[in-house]
């Protein structure tokens, strides 16, 4: 197979919206084999997975096109979307919230912060292996006693995307781990972001960073201010990020046998690798 594979166009968007993210995102896993394969068998099992999604776009009447790499149009995807489609959704860390964390007795957490130059930062968001909601912890002068409990309980594991102490929690942290660290750096020893990470662990690709949403937060200075919607949507969708990665990691460190979990090596040009794009997209 010495083209790119690549496009399917919908005849009709007769597709719900999470069957096309679910055949993007295998396709994007898919091509992510085949270009940064570390074995023939990973090619194998990729170049099977594409002849399946073709397989089921026809099924549901969708005509299959071969397209030259540069003619893809890869589509944005941000994790607040990604995180809705996993049916994660931010709550409010109200008294009746925290009682229901504590009943789902939770094995990790992830923790993430927005607006860390104040001390505690503005949000806490806290997601759980153990219930789909996102709680959104807004502190005041302490975290408060429930999440001092929960990062200072030794039996429940804490994942932060980077060192804890940059999330200026002002409380005793156990148990804790930075995915990060553990997800290892990129190509060239780069440091990649939480958007990066997560999108090529969960779809294949980076997911979409809402930049002027992120710079939000670092211009509030009052304990009073309360999130918009959108700023709520986007810090719950840090802490659901920050669980997928860790979710995905032991997966990412068994496949490679050395225990490492850093990004794979692209494969040079010439070294036999098909020069696969796969790309799903509807009309």
């Amino acid at each position: 197979m010495d083209r790119p594979l690549a496009t399917a166009r919908g005849r009709k968007p007769q597709h719900q919206k999470k069957q096309r993210q679910k055949l993007k995102s295998a396709a994007s896993a898919a091509n992510r084999l085949v270009t940064k394969p570390q074995s023939r068998k990973d090619r194998k099992t990729a170049l099977a997975a594409a002849a399946r999604l073709f397989e089921l776009a026809e099924r549901n009447g969708t005509k299959i096109e071969f397209v030259g790499a540069e003619e893809s149009d890869g589509e944005d995807i941000g994790m607040e979307e990604a995180m809705a489609e996993s049916g994660y959704r931010a709550r409010d860390a109200s008294p009746d919230a925290w009682a229901a964390l504590w009943r789902s007795k939770p094995a990790v957490v992830a923790i993430d912060a927005e607006g860390t130059h104040l001390e505690p930062p503005l949000l806490v968001q806290v997601a759980s292996d153990a219930s789909k909601d996102v709680l959104i912890v807004q502190p005041s002068d302490s975290v408060g006693p429930d999440l001092a409990r929960l990062l200072g309980d030794d039996a429940i594991k804490k994942c932060f995307f980077g060192a804890p102490k940059n999330e200026r929690l002002g409380c005793t942290l156990r148990n804790v781990v930075d995915v990060q660290r553990a997800a290892g750096p990129g190509e060239g020893g780069r440091s990649r972001g939480l958007a990066e990470v997560c999108g090529e662990l969960v779809r294949g690709a980076p997911y979409a960073k809402d930049k002027k949403l992120q710079r939000s937060f670092g211009f509030v200075r009052d304990r009073n201010w309360r999130p918009s919607p959108e700023q709520r949507s986007y810090a719950a969708a840090d802490a659901w990020a920050t669980l997928e990665v860790w979710r995905r990691l032991p997966r990412k460190r068994s496949r490679g046998g050395s225990g490492g979990g850093g990004a794979r090596k692209r494969r040079k040009s010439g070294d036999g690798g098909a020069a696969l794009d796969i790309e799903i997209r509807f009309e």
